[in-house]
């Protein structure tokens, strides 16, 4: 949608920025014509629910409110590309999928190795916000939000390409190792062999996921084909990187030898993984 498609002629209703939630203003794009869909800034504009914005509300939100907002949109497109196309592709921006959750485990062990201190002014708030005020690891955040704050250390920690992708897996696999010491973890995984473990997948799954769903098919002695499915674009080629060294730790914890965790591919909705290991 163009900016001049934004002013309504005569007798034509002008155009709205759709309807927004309490507290929330439309996105920055939304008024230099770009897609709707991207990232909302958090407004200072009150509880109320203020509807269908107008181009003539807009005109009426302080100027500094309009800097804040062009400054955080460039600063995310500067310093995190791959956060700002996830958010992009996602159908509400870091509003979507708010039933798919995971525990603040997941994503705490790894702000707290990989600083985001220098791009936290480039972070949403509600993202911003699990850096700044962590809460407690059995918690559940939504899952939009911790993807958003790993990819966002995918962006400044690692290269770009896949040699870069390649180490961020590898980085999570030695995290994930670490993880499953702790007694949160360790308990899912006792006395476990790799088979075990795939075959009560779903379960270990939703231990620590809700809103996706995980399936193991086996496919012979030590081969496993592992299927996701999830909600629009909620898993990206960053997450799913990271996903695969979280398995590989998984599979290690289990007693798996050799454990190799292949990303066969994946769509909108869906992803899959050729597991192997003796």
């Amino acid at each position: 949608m163009g900016a001049d498609s934004l002013l309504g002629g005569g007798g034509v209703r002008p155009k709205t920025f759709g309807t927004i939630r309490p507290g929330v203003i439309p996105s920055p794009p939304a008024v230099i014509g770009a897609s709707a869909r991207r990232w909302r800034a958090r407004s200072a504009l009150g509880s109320q629910n203020v509807g269908a914005l107008t181009f003539s509300d807009v005109q009426r939100v302080s100027a500094r409110r309009i800097r804040v907002w062009f400054t955080l949109v460039f600063d995310m497109a500067r310093k995190l590309p791959s956060l700002e196309r996830y958010l992009e592709q996602l159908p509400l921006g870091v509003d979507s999928h708010p039933a798919c959750q995971l525990k603040a485990s997941v994503y705490r062990s790894a702000v707290e190795s990989r600083s985001l201190d220098g791009v936290l002014d480039a972070l949403p708030f509600d993202i911003r916000e699990l850096v700044t005020s962590p809460p407690p690891v059995s918690t559940w955040v939504r899952e939009v939000h911790a993807n958003s704050l790993m990819i966002a250390v995918r962006d400044v920690h690692f290269q770009v390409g896949a040699a870069g992708l390649d180490d961020y897996s590898e980085w999570t696999r030695q995290r994930n190792v670490v993880l499953m010491t702790r007694p949160l973890y360790r308990a899912l995984f006792r006395f476990l062999s790799p088979d075990r473990l795939l075959r009560g997948l779903e379960g270990r799954w939703h231990a620590f996921r809700r809103g996706t769903t995980a399936d193991a098919h086996r496919r012979g002695p030590g081969h496993v084909e592992f299927e996701l499915h999830y909600p629009s674009h909620l898993y990206d080629e960053v997450v799913l990187a990271g996903l695969r060294g979280a398995l590989v730790a998984a599979l290690e914890a289990a007693g798996g030898e050799d454990a190799q965790v292949e990303l066969l591919g994946f769509q909108e909705q869906e992803a899959r993984y050729a597991i192997r290991w003796r």
